[in-house]
Parts: C-alpha cells; sequence; structure tokens
C-alpha cells in the first residue's frame, strides 16, 4: 500500500520539540534514569549475592560458566530489584513534570484555536483537568519505575545465565546506561508531550462542538500499520474509538499521529477555564 503522505509537520509539536522546557525535561528524566539505577544497582547485586551467591572471578580456564536459573532464583532477583530501586520522585521533582503536562496541554489547545483561526490565547485554568493531570503524573512515575526495576532485575538475570562474576554483571548494565537511557528519556519526554497535546486538541474540540474526527499520520514509511488503519477509516463520530482502540493518538510510544476535527460554529470558544 502506497503512503499518502497526508502531512508533512506536525502543527506545535515541531517547534516544541526545539523549545527549552522540552529539552530540560528530556535531560532531566536521563540523569535521572542513570542516578537512580546507579544507586540501585549496588544493592540489587548485594543482595543477590547474599541470598543467591555470585562469582568474584571468572574460572581458572577463562571460560564462562553459564547456567540457567530457576524461577526461583529469578523471583529472588526480581524481589531485589523491588526492595533496592527508591522511586523516581527521589531524583525528579513531580512538579516539573506537572508544569510539562500543563506546558504540552497549552500547546494542544493553541493548535485547535488556531486550526479554527481563533485569535485567543489557551490557557490551562480547568480544576478538573489540572487534578486529573497531577493524577497522571503519579501514574507516570509508578510506571517508569516499575520499568527501571525490571530493566535491572532482567539485565542481572541474563548476566548471571551467561556466566558473568558480579563485578562484569554492574560493568556490562553500566556500559549500557547512557546510550539505553538518553533513548529512554527522549522516548518518554516525545510520547507524553504528544499525548497531552492530542488530549488538549481532543478536549478543545469536543467542548467547542466537534462532531467528527480523523486520524492524521505523517505519510512517511515509518508509520505504523495500525496507523495507517487508523487513517484509512476516514471520518468517524468524536466519541467513539478507531480500530485499534484508541480514541486519539498516540497509539504507540514515539506516535506522530494527530487529529482533524469537523465542528459546529457554536458562537464562543473554550480557552482552557
Amino acid at each position: 500500500m502506497s503512503r499518502k503522505a497526508t502531512i508533512k509537520v506536525r502543527p506545535g509539536i515541531d517547534d516544541a520539540i526545539e523549545a527549552k522546557e522540552y529539552k530540560e525535561v528530556a535531560r532531566l528524566l536521563e540523569k535521572s534514569f542513570l542516578e537512580q539505577t546507579e544507586r540501585a544497582l549496588t544493592g540489587v547485586l548485594k543482595k543477590v549475592e547474599e541470598r543467591l551467591g555470585l562469582k568474584s572471578e571468572k574460572a581458572e580456564s577463562g571460560e564462562e560458566d553459564k547456567t540457567e536459573l530457576t524461577d526461583f532464583q529469578k523471583k529472588v532477583i526480581r524481589q531485589a530489584a523491588e526492595e533496592e530501586t527508591e522511586s523516581l520522585d527521589e531524583f525528579i521533582d513531580a512538579l516539573v513534570m506537572f508544569g510539562f503536562y500543563v506546558w504540552s496541554f497549552n500547546i494542544g489547545g493553541g493548535n485547535f484555536l488556531r486550526s479554527k483561526k481563533i485569535p485567543l490565547k489557551f490557557d490551562l485554568r480547568n480544576d478538573h483537568i489540572l487534578r486529573a493531570m497531577q493524577g497522571k503524573v503519579d501514574l507516570l512515575i509508578a510506571d517508569l519505575d516499575e520499568t527501571t526495576k525490571n530493566f535491572i532485575a532482567e539485565k542481572i538475570i541474563e548476566g548471571v545465565e551467561s556466566g558473568l562474576t558480579r563485578k562484569q554483571v554492574a560493568d556490562s548494565i553500566r556500559d549500557i546506561l547512557p546510550e539505553t537511557y538518553a533513548r529512554r528519556a527522549e522516548t518518554v519526554a516525545y510520547t507524553e508531550m504528544s499525548n497531552m497535546v492530542n488530549a488538549a486538541e481532543t478536549e478543545a474540540a469536543v467542548r467547542n462542538g466537534a462532531f467528527e474526527k480523523r486520524w492524521i499520520t505523517v505519510g512517511d514509511d515509518l508509520v505504523d500499520p495500525e496507523c495507517e488503519a487508523n487513517e484509512d477509516e476516514g471520518m468517524i463520530n468524536v466519541h467513539d474509538s478507531f480500530q485499534s482502540g484508541h480514541t486519539r493518538p498516540p497509539a504507540h510510544p514515539n506516535c506522530r499521529c494527530i487529529l482533524e476535527f469537523e465542528s459546529l460554529d457554536l458562537g464562543y470558544f473554550w480557552d482552557g477555564g
């Protein structure tokens, strides 16, 4: 199936990823992921050594002694990661993420007003949405914490089963942290911003009389098949879900899609209050 190349830019988001607010959050996430994992790693490996035993040095033959861990041993490692990994809110100010969400939401609301040529500034002041946004920050941190714990545990399991010593396991994990977490931080920052932008556009559209919506992809060869299928549906009722089950983008991490809306002229416009 040939790509339709429906849009070349993401209104608002293309500029936003160059903004200091976006770059500061991406850097803060990367730094926090590194500090969180570094602080946890020594404690996790110490507990694993105490509970299971780890080789302190390689065998005299120099060959790696590969072994398959039992389910119980893997459970011990995962439990150690759970116990030793401090929450991300010890490393990152939750208010920073909340501010990032509000900033992103205002971009989305502004996108909608501009698309309708409405000369108003969008400024989120709605208490209900702001409270829900705070809850979303808490859920994000909990989800990121779980991902970090799983990452540490699975990398330790992988290293031990490969016959590495405790030091080698630690070194192998530290070696991949900078690149892994730079990519992870960028993905989280972009996806969370996209989520807020699309949430704001949808909220503004519904409050301002939208009755239909259409999923729009960037149209290049990187478009996910699921997103392309959503686009192929054309216009649907603004309250319905697309074939993927999503009511709006993003459909997956790093999703670049947006929505277009058909709306009635109600004679007034919601600007975030």
